[in-house]
């Protein structure tokens, strides 16, 4: 604004606003509000300071003033406040896009206060508008400049840095008018801080930008609160201008040192499979910085997106350099520059993203990407995993394959997931214990997220052992068959659900197809067969039914193995009204309903669980008692080995 300009203030109140901006030189002010008692106190309190300051009052959805009468019209909480309401629907508004916002948006009575404001705006004036910016105030005050309007806009955003801080951030927003009948394609632009505008192409981008922002603030002000104490859930993701999650960002505070420190770890974009539990569990995070990073008091933790490209740490410094200092903690010197730390692997490698698919299913897509590394031999290996794009950092499915022609790797035990070699030697020690005449161990797997294990299994033991793995989606299989299947694995080895013979009465009738082991997440109890909306006795009930389904279709010796989800994986891939604890309360619920025998495997390093159940005593099958060794399919085992993966095992 500038002093000579004419200016309206919608929704005064009893602000200090416009005295402060009369006595910084803007003496062309007319201030409204709805409220005559207030407006009254205003002339009062006015009146012999500032003889040139004006209070009406008015309407701001019914003005007084002719069209084209203010260089600015000013709002400082009065559309946050009208328009607010619906704001505990922010969550799902973020996942909507700005056109469907808009499409929903029919009642054109409710822009009065905007159609007012545009009215009274001169060509080339700005509506300038306070604001903190929920979801749903933002929304649609664009919808109506953007979309109702007869005027074309240029959009921009700031953010306001305030004496006293609160735990939202407040901004500007400013949208400057076009003269009439002059269409042109909105500009929008942010500017948080940097001294520089960025600029977005779309209104979602823009959207995007803000409420990046806002989650950013909001963990800055949250880290500044902590005293000490573990905070490896204090996390917040950085957005990329697309939408996409570009950067997921860590603050983990080491309470064993005392002065101030601070320092920016990059994780490595694709971790070894025994190290990776470093970055994505709260454990494995305080035991970065506690004992390996041990000299700084607090480390923001970065980790890379594996779907993106990014250049190498010096253009991941230089993208990051603006904004880390924002969780930095109080005390440190003035000249300080925040060191960037790396664990020395290839960070930023070039990734090769295969392909992209989503199914009506899901409201996600997923990605195949494939990169090399090399090995303890120096040879290179290639990697291919599907990736969610709405959470990239939990891979689904991970196979290594011998080169670029895509033939799958023999399998290594440490390629394995921990939870995967778990569940693995099980199998085998159960296989050798209990090996019938002519009998050939079946084993079937819910799920795509364990067919690694599949693979396994046929390149490890086809000869004693059967697997195979169904799925809820086909088309998902169709795309799973096409890029990690090989000549050398069998067409059936990944099914449908409806295939399968555990949901086939017909078909568990009959002895000969019965299993001797079932592998499955938790979460399959809760998605065969029901809805989100399902209630706990709907979701006991089913999931009771399912498992019986199973416990009929082993045999006698058999067992399921079980993956009890940890609460991180609960929360970001369940909408269901009810919380971790009570899920995993309500999964062993209906296990002892349906089974004799429940153990319980507590692994060290992961929050997840494995859960055993049989009709047979797991206590006489002794199955952790292992010896197998496979070394001509460079496989084998050893005790300590398991040592390390389990820290505790309870039978119920």
């Amino acid at each position: 604004m500038k002093p000579k300009d004419k200016i309206l203030q919608i929704g005064c109140g009893n602000s200090t606003l416009a005295e402060q901006l009369y006595d910084s030189a803007f003496r062309n002010m007319c201030n409204i509000d709805l409220n005559a008692t207030v407006i009254k106190q205003m002339k009062k309190r006015n009146a012999k300071n500032r003889p040139g300051l004006h209070f009406e009052a008015m309407d701001a959805t019914n003005l007084a003033y002719d069209k084209d009468t203010f260089n600015v019209v000013l709002d400082k909480g009065t559309v946050d406040a009208l328009f607010s309401a619906g704001s505990e629907h922010s969550a799902d508004l973020t996942k909507t896009n700005f056109d469907s916002f808009c499409e929903s948006e029919s009642d054109i009575s409710s822009f009065q206060l905007f159609s007012e404001t545009e009215r009274v705006l001169m060509a080339s004036g700005r509506f300038v508008c306070v604001t903190l910016a929920q979801p749903i105030v933002l929304r649609r005050v664009l919808c109506y400049f953007l979309k109702k309007s007869e005027f074309s806009y240029i959009v921009r955003m700031h953010h306001v840095k305030l004496e006293k801080s609160f735990d939202m951030p407040t901004f500007c927003l400013v949208l400057f008018k076009m003269k009439a009948g002059l269409k042109l394609p909105t500009v929008f632009e942010t500017d948080f801080g940097s001294g520089s505008a960025f600029k977005c192409k779309t209104a979602d981008q823009f959207l995007v930008e803000i409420e990046s922002f806002q989650k950013l603030y909001f963990l800055s002000r949250k880290v500044t609160s902590l005293k000490g104490e573990s905070s490896g859930s204090v996390f917040t993701d950085m957005m990329s201008s697309e939408g996409s999650i570009r950067y997921r960002c860590y603050v983990v505070n080491n309470q064993n040192v005392k002065k101030p420190s601070y320092a920016v770890f990059v994780c490595p974009q694709f971790g070894e499979s025994e190290n990776i539990w470093l970055y994505l569990t709260s454990k494995g995070r305080m035991e970065l910085v506690c004992s390996h990073i041990k000299q700084y008091s607090r480390v923001l933790l970065v980790m890379l997106n594996p779907l993106v490209n990014y250049g190498g740490l010096d253009s991941i410094k230089g993208e990051l350099s603006s904004s880390v200092m924002a969780f930095a903690p109080d005390g440190l010197p003035a000249s300080f520059k925040t060191p960037f730390l790396s664990m020395g692997t290839v960070i930023g490698s070039e990734v090769k993203i295969l392909t992209e698919f989503s199914t009506e299913k899901t409201d996600d897509s997923l990605s195949i990407i494939k990169y090399s590394k090399q090995t303890e031999e120096e040879t290179n290996q290639y990697s291919k995993q599907l990736i969610s794009n709405k959470n990239p950092f939990n891979f689904i499915c991970s196979l290594n394959f011998e080169d670029d022609s895509d033939k799958l790797t023999a399998f290594k035990s440490c390629e394995l997931s921990d939870f995967e070699f778990l569940v693995a030697l099980v199998i085998c020690n159960i296989d050798v214990k209990i090996a019938m005449t002519n009998h050939k161990f079946s084993v079937n797997v819910f799920g795509i997220r364990f067919f690694a294990l599949v693979a396994f299994f046929d390149q490890i033991l086809s000869t004693s052992i059967e697997s195979r793995c169904f799925e809820k989606d086909k088309e998902l299989i169709g795309f799973v068959k096409e890029h990690f299947v090989d000549g050398r694995m069998s067409d059936d080895c990944l099914a449908h659900v409806s295939d399968c013979p555990v949901l086939n009465s017909q078909k568990v009738s009959q002895n000969k197809m019965k299993a001797d082991a079932v592998v499955l997440d938790s979460d399959w109890l809760f998605s065969v067969g029901q809805s989100d909306e399902s209630d706990e006795i709907d979701a006991m009930k089913l999931g009771q039914q399912l498992l019986t389904q199973i416990s009929d279709s082993l045999l006698p010796t058999g067992c399921v193995l079980m993956r009890l989800q940890d609460s991180q994986s609960w929360r970001e891939t369940n909408c269901r009204d009810v919380t971790f604890e009570e899920m995993n309360e309500l999964v062993m619920r209906m296990s002892k309903s349906v089974f004799t025998h429940v153990a319980v495997v507590k692994m060290k390093k992961w929050e997840q669980k494995l859960l055993i159940l049989s009709q047979s005593s797991l206590k006489s099958l002794n199955v952790f008692d292992c010896g197998i060794k496979f070394f001509k399919s460079q496989f084998s085992f050893n005790p300590e080995q398991l040592q390390e993966i389990v820290e505790v095992i309870k039978f119920l």
